[in-house]
C-alpha cells in the first residue's frame, strides 16, 4: 500500500519501513526517472540515519529499472548535494539529485529531496508524482544496485574556502555542534583550509542523536553550545541534521 500523505508540498517524508519501504521507494525512483525523461543521470546523497543506505539503494534500483544513471555521493551535507548540479564527473553532469534525509524530524523517519534540472521539484511536481506512484503500484521492480560512486565533498570544500578566503585567520573563536548530524563530513576540514580556531561539539555522524535531536529551531537543543559559547567563544553555529 502506498501512503499518499508521504507526498508533501516541498519533499516526500514518511516512517521507514511503515511508509518508506522497498516498494514505496523502488517506485519513488522509478517514476522519477520516467517524469525526467529517462537516460539521464542523477546523484543521490544520504543523511546519517542508519536507514538511509538501505533507502539508497531501494532508489537506485527504482532509478536503474526506468533507465537512468546513478551517481552516488555517500554520506553527505544537503547543500554538498546541491553543489552535485554543477559539477563536471569526467564528462558526466547530472539531470536531477535525491537527498536522502529525515532533516530534524525523530530518527524513525526519513525523506527525499529532489532537484530537476537545477532546480526544486516540489508542490504539484511532487503530488503527481505520487499520483503515478499510485497507479504503478502494482508494478514489480527488481534489485539493481548499479551505481558510480563520486566526489563531490573535495570540489564542495575547495569551492567554499575560495569563496570566503577573506576570513582565513579570523581572529574568534568559534563553537560548532553538529548534533551528531553530518555538517562534520565538511565543515572542519572548511576551518582547518581556513586557519580557524574551533570548538566542536558532537561531530560524529550518528543517527540515533545520542546527544541532543539536531533540531537548533528547539531552545533545549541549544544548552550545550551556548554554554561552551558562554565559556570560551565568540561566535556559535549549530547544525540540523543535514545541514
Amino acid at each position: 500500500m502506498i501512503h499518499k500523505s508521504i507526498f508533501r508540498e516541498y519533499d516526500i517524508r514518511g516512517i521507514f519501513e511503515k511508509e518508506l519501504n522497498e516498494q514505496s521507494v523502488k517506485l519513488i525512483g522509478y517514476c522519477l526517472g520516467q517524469k525526467i525523461g529517462g537516460k539521464k543521470v542523477v546523484s543521490i546523497g544520504y543523511d546519517a540515519r542508519s536507514h538511509s543506505p538501505i533507502l539508497r539503494d531501494y532508489l537506485t534500483s527504482g532509478l536503474n529499472a526506468a533507465g537512468c544513471k546513478v551517481l552516488d555521493m555517500g554520506m553527505v551535507a544537503t547543500p554538498v548535494n546541491y553543489y552535485s548540479n554543477y559539477i563536471d564527473f569526467d564528462g558526466t553532469t547530472t539531470d536531477a539529485s535525491i537527498m536522502i534525509t529525515g532533516s530534524h524530524n525523530p530518527s524513525e523517519y526519513n525523506g527525499f529531496k529532489i532537484t530537476v534540472d537545477k532546480s526544486p521539484f516540489f508542490g504539484a511536481d511532487i503530488y503527481a508524482l505520487g499520483d503515478e506512484i499510485v497507479s504503478n503500484q502494482n508494478r514489480v521492480i527488481e534489485d539493481n544496485t548499479t551505481k558510480r560512486d563520486i566526489d563531490v565533498k573535495t570540489p564542495y570544500i575547495d569551492f567554499m574556502v575560495k569563496e570566503f578566503t577573506h576570513l582565513k585567520g579570523l581572529k574568534k573563536k568559534l563553537v560548532i555542534d553538529a548534533g551528531n548530524g553530518v555538517a562534520d563530513t565538511v565543515i572542519t576540514k572548511i576551518f582547518d583550509a581556513l586557519e580557524l580556531d574551533y570548538e566542536g561539539l558532537y561531530l560524529e555522524p550518528d543517527g540515533t542523536f545520542p546527544n541532543h535531536h539536531p533540531d537548533p529551531s528547539v531552545e533545549k537543543n541549544l544548552t550545550d553550545v551556548k554554554a561552551a559559547l558562554a565559556k570560551n567563544g565568540d561566535i556559535a553555529f549549530a547544525y540540523d541534521g543535514d545541514a
